[in-house]
């Protein structure tokens, strides 16, 4: 009879959950909220504990205690800030984020001057910016999907 088949379709189901790259939160050092005046006093005092020792110290000890002397001195006279990036859509590279201002810039213009050819350059780097984080989120999915060639197991 048609229609009858004793076959069933072959049916897959996978839990995958993508893993997530965490960015670890970076200190930037704020150096125009610094306080020069003191660090130039500090640095002064050091060059002369420095030049003190000289004779009874190795170069390898004096550049350890200048390193970390500066290093100290730069934590406490210049303040910093942690500086954690969203990374909500890891797709989006710098170059699609430089494109997006681009375009950003252009439609100010656009808009400002009334130009045709402002307006096909900005349709243009319009049309790049659609069709570039496409491109990357495919490419990133793919690369989370496919595994790596030292994780494929035959083995039944």
């Amino acid at each position: 009879m048609p229609g009858i088949s004793d076959h069933d379709i072959v049916f897959m189901e996978f839990k995958i959950t993508p893993s997530k790259l965490k960015q670890t939160p970076r200190n930037v050092p704020i150096y125009n909220k610094a306080n020069w005046e003191t660090m130039k006093k500090e640095v002064i005092n050091l060059q002369h504990t420095i030049q003190e020792k000289v004779n009874t110290h190795t170069v390898d000890e004096l550049w350890l205690e200048f390193k970390t002397k500066l290093n100290e001195l730069v934590s406490e006279h210049i303040p910093h800030k942690k500086l954690t990036t969203k990374n909500k859509t890891p797709w989006v590279t710098f170059e699609t984020r430089k494109l997006m201002k681009k375009r950003d810039r252009l439609y100010k213009k656009m808009k400002k001057s009334g130009n045709d050819n402002m307006r096909n350059k900005y349709k243009q780097i319009k049309h790049q910016v659609q069709k570039q984080p496409r491109q990357s989120y495919w490419q990133y999915i793919e690369k989370i999907v496919t595994p790596k060639p030292d994780e494929i197991n035959f083995q039944t």
